[in-house]
């Protein structure tokens, strides 16, 4: 079973998040709260949404080589119902999910670190 725990973000510092009740979650504007993935990074870091990673993906649709994504935003993709890797355009994303990718590496998070991303990226 995957442990269901959240960080928070309060626009300029991480906040303790051990005594967040539901209701927190649910009507609290004045924080950001990111949801824990239930995955690890290879250095056994707590990935979770608004993480930002590296990975590699192993010969996939485009072709048997592996393929290197950096500076890649972890988030949670309503159609899908799941926590997906990889940026959003704002013409369209590119995605993949946890399962199509090897080596995850935190490399840091969109609220510290969102100058790793190239202009055209709508972080979600």
């Amino acid at each position: 079973m995957r442990e269901i725990k959240f960080r928070a973000w309060n626009g300029v510092d991480w906040v303790n998040t051990d005594q967040i009740q539901c209701w927190d979650l649910l009507h609290d504007t004045c924080y950001d709260y990111q949801q824990y993935t239930g995955l690890k990074d290879r250095n056994g870091i707590e990935i979770y949404e608004g993480d930002i990673v590296n990975f590699t993906l192993p010969g996939h649709t485009h072709g048997p080589e592996t393929e290197i994504y950096k500076n890649e935003p972890v988030w949670w993709d309503e159609e899908s119902t799941g926590f997906v890797f990889g940026k959003k355009y704002y013409d369209g994303w590119q995605g993949f999910h946890p399962y199509e990718i090897k080596e995850i590496e935190v490399i840091g998070n969109i609220h510290e670190d969102g100058d790793l991303f190239p202009p055209d990226t709508k972080v979600v």
